[in-house]
């Protein structure tokens, strides 16, 4: 049986009434069954919300790192691209060095091969009227070989000889 009482037994105005109350009461147990589902609702939103706003926090946290990560990475790059540059600077240096001392050699040894050449054309041509004095050579026949000594060891100004080969 029911708790509810017969309702036949009621007077037609009373019976209107509670009918009346009854549809209002099932009009309030939808209206809160509907804003229960709507709150679950609410809640799950919140839910998905404050989980992606965690996501995003997360990958926010995550491109902090990595571009912590690269900047630390770009300051020990920048600190061996100016070792190397320092490095290579010094090398430079020392390379520029070598090459003023091999041009400085250079020089020198242009300078010593001409005056060899100038000594060996004197001594040559010394050599030559000694013999053509003893022989009683004449000095109009040593003019051809003169030539040709001059010809194959001409001599010459080192100082030129050393600015055009070196220039």
């Amino acid at each position: 049986m029911t708790d509810q009482p017969d309702k036949r037994h009621l007077k037609p105005g009373r019976r209107d009434e509670d009918e009346a109350r009854e549809q209002d009461r099932t009009l309030v147990e939808k209206t809160v069954s509907r804003t229960n589902v709507l709150l679950w609702f609410v809640l799950i939103a919140l839910f998905v919300t404050m989980a992606g706003a965690a996501v995003a926090l997360k990958s926010t946290h995550d491109q902090v790192d990595r571009l912590n990560a690269a900047a630390a990475t770009s300051r020990k790059t920048a600190a061996v691209s100016k070792r190397t540059a320092d490095q290579s600077k010094r090398t430079a240096d020392r390379l520029a060095a070598v090459v003023r001392e091999i041009q400085q050699q250079r020089r020198t040894n242009i300078r010593g091969n001409c005056k060899d050449q100038n000594d060996r054309h004197d001594r040559t041509l010394r050599r030559l009227q000694r013999l053509a004095r003893r022989q009683h050579v004449p000095r109009a026949r040593l003019a051809p070989t003169i030539g040709l000594i001059d010809a194959l060891a001409p001599k010459q100004s080192c100082n030129a000889l050393v600015r055009r080969q070196t220039s």
